[in-house]
């Protein structure tokens, strides 16, 4: 599938592709293109790059655009927005190193009993034959069940920037979800997802507007989702079926 779109942002100098047939290795996703129009609509008159941090909230806000009148696009894209699962996220949240401590009460940097944990799994576990489960890696100091822990633990190796951004966002949500004195969750300490992974060098402005159009995105995918469960549900009826045998007999 290609699909070309205009900048919102800059329309008469970039035009973007949604491209599922590249085969190249980008940071966000290697189907997330754009390239120089110089004002000719969307023709394209340089070759074409990956999109970058920088061009990330333009794109993913004139993706979402043409989203909203592109169902096939709209449903192809939703598979490079990814979310951590509630339950993942509760469990890399209650994995916490518990380190011993001498006489004057500082850490001696291990467990009385060594430990290992699961996310696949969703356990925790102190029997020793789980430091040869694949599975299983071995609770350390940094376990401490904080927002960066917890990602650290739920990213997949093979994850790019959508991912990354996408996990962060989850993460902050359930965090704040149930924020108060007397919440039980960790406190999300870092601003909005982009100033959590370091990007735009912390300026909250372009990680206001990446959020704005990474939740346009999922919006406009939400619409296309549900109007295909809609007619799958008024498909179920068979009520034209119905008809058609109702009229045979009739006649």
């Amino acid at each position: 599938m290609l699909r070309k779109f205009a900048s919102l942002k800059e329309p008469a100098k970039y035009g973007y592709a949604y491209d599922t047939d590249k085969a190249f290795k980008a940071f966000f996703s290697d189907k997330f293109r754009m390239f120089e129009t110089y004002g000719d609509g969307l023709c394209q008159h340089s070759r074409e790059w990956a999109v970058q941090v920088e061009f990330l909230a333009d794109y993913l806000a004139s993706l979402a655009t043409a989203m909203l009148t592109d169902g096939e696009l709209a449903l192809e894209a939703r598979f490079d927005f990814h979310a951590p699962k509630i339950k993942d996220i509760e469990f890399a949240a209650s994995v916490i190193f518990k380190p011993e401590k001498n006489a004057d009460g500082a850490d001696l940097g291990y467990e009385k009993h060594r430990r290992w944990f699961s996310v696949e799994e969703r356990k925790i576990s102190a029997s020793p034959a789980k430091q040869y489960d694949k599975r299983y890696q071995p609770l350390e100091p940094w376990c401490d069940g904080k927002p960066d822990a917890i990602y650290r633990m739920l990213m997949p190796e093979f994850g790019d920037g959508m991912w990354f951004y996408g996990f962060a966002e989850g993460i902050r949500d359930w965090c704040q979800e149930d924020y108060g004195k007397d919440s039980k969750r960790p406190y999300w300490y870092d601003g909005l997802p982009a100033q959590f992974l370091k990007w735009f060098g912390g300026d909250h402005k372009k990680a206001v507007e990446l959020r704005y159009a990474y939740h346009a995105c999922l919006e406009a995918i939400k619409c296309w989702e549900s109007k295909a469960q809609a007619e799958a549900h008024l498909y179920n009826l068979h009520w034209d079926e119905k008809a058609a045998d109702e009229s045979t007999e009739a006649a």
